[in-house]
């Protein structure tokens, strides 16, 4: 038996190594989730993605397949071969999948943005404009609708998944009456209704955001209940270091309110709960000109690592994703380069690992919860 296993439902202790702060936990019997990662990598280069692949097998029972690049909208309608380029992308993902790992696969026809129709995957890149008669259409056209279905049951074939998004964070909308909006439930009423028909144990579901948006609370909450209708399960993605109040202050995970899971989780309580995507800062966070200024350090990371999922064991959630396993210094200065918009350092610094692929006191208190024996149901 292992250090770890004998701490099981003991205090543990952890020292900072900078402030020598302790931070004392208990753990549990058992955990009810499976624990994983994306495999967004630190660097673009085929070393980082090893390292990161690596990774996720090492310290996770559950791998996400998180395909947010746009649909290849007409070779998906044509039920033609996918670009070159986004075939790699698949085959590259296929063959680095731990065979003893589950696998969570999210798919979403809506762009980055998420209240727009996604762009085109295809050899130019992702979420590239659409062109030709792909450019005026809606998600409630016939051609759409087929082509996302077409596209949903080739992934859903090829990945074998334990669990599948075919929407990600969902609720963004600040309008009901919105057309795309409207569009958006079109769609998700019939492809939901068509794979459930056709893979009927496969748990399928939206994934909704536990942020501040700007849409009134009637209407957020109009949303939440009119698509949770088309979904197995309440999954959240939640980065909850800026989502609960002003852009500045500390993320201390004491401030958290004690409702921030269960606000969505008490929507359907009748469904499983899971994390679909999150994250915590171990470094400060500041894009002045989106107004956020975050404090934050290395030992509050920990602290929401296990208030995280304590929570979820007390949710009996099904599963968590942590959605970069190391921090992407590198890829940011990358994406900076190319114009990449601000919000995509928003999660920089929430690695297990810092930049340069040093363990953070986060990795040793996931580590804790990842040793528990998962109760299976």
């Amino acid at each position: 038996m292992g250090i770890r296993q004998m701490l099981i439902g003991v205090a543990v202790v952890l020292l900072t190594t900078a402030c020598e702060e302790v931070f004392e936990y208990e753990l549990p019997q058992s955990r009810s989730f499976y624990m994983g990662f994306t495999p967004w990598p630190h660097d673009f280069t085929e070393d980082a993605s090893d390292y990161t692949y690596s990774k996720i097998s090492e310290h996770g029972d559950i791998i996400c397949h998180h395909m947010d690049d746009g649909v290849p909208w007409p070779q998906a309608y044509e039920e033609k071969p996918y670009p070159v380029s986004v075939q790699a992308e698949i085959e590259k993902r296929l063959a680095n999948t731990p065979t003893d790992k589950a696998v969570y696969l999210a798919l979403t026809p809506l762009a980055m943005n998420r209240t727009e129709m996604a762009g085109f995957w295809n050899d130019e890149g992702s979420n590239v404009e659409r062109t030709g008669e792909w450019a005026s259409r809606n998600m409630d056209s016939p051609e759409a609708i087929t082509a996302y279905l077409n596209y949903c049951r080739h992934m859903i074939d090829k990945f074998r998944p334990d669990y599948v998004a075919y929407g990600i964070e969902v609720n963004n909308w600040t309008d009901t009456e919105d057309e795309t909006y409207q569009a958006f439930k079109v769609l998700t009423d019939t492809v939901y209704a068509a794979l459930k028909a056709e893979y009927p144990d496969l748990p399928l579901f939206l994934t909704f955001q536990i942020v501040v948006t700007e849409a009134d609370e009637e209407t957020f909450d109009t949303v939440n209940e009119e698509l949770l209708a088309y979904s197995d399960y309440v999954a959240v993605s939640t980065y909850p270091y800026w989502g609960f109040g002003p852009g500045d202050g500390d993320a201390d995970p004491s401030l958290i309110p004690a409702y921030w899971f269960t606000q969505m989780a008490d929507l359907a309580p009748e469904k499983p709960f899971a994390v679909a995507e999150n994250g915590y800062p171990a470094e400060d966070l500041r894009i002045l000109s989106y107004g956020v200024n975050v404090n934050a350090k290395e030992s509050w990371q920990a602290e929401y690592v296990h208030l995280m999922c304590e929570r979820m064991n007390e949710l009996e959630a099904e599963f968590v994703v942590w959605f970069c396993v190391r921090d992407y210094d590198q890829a940011w200065k990358d994406l900076k380069r190319a114009g990449f918009e601000p919000w995509g350092k928003m999660w920089r610094d929430t690695g297990l690992y810092d930049g340069k692929g040093r363990p953070r006191q986060s990795l040793d208190v996931w580590s804790d919860w990842l040793e528990l024996p998962r109760e299976d149901g």
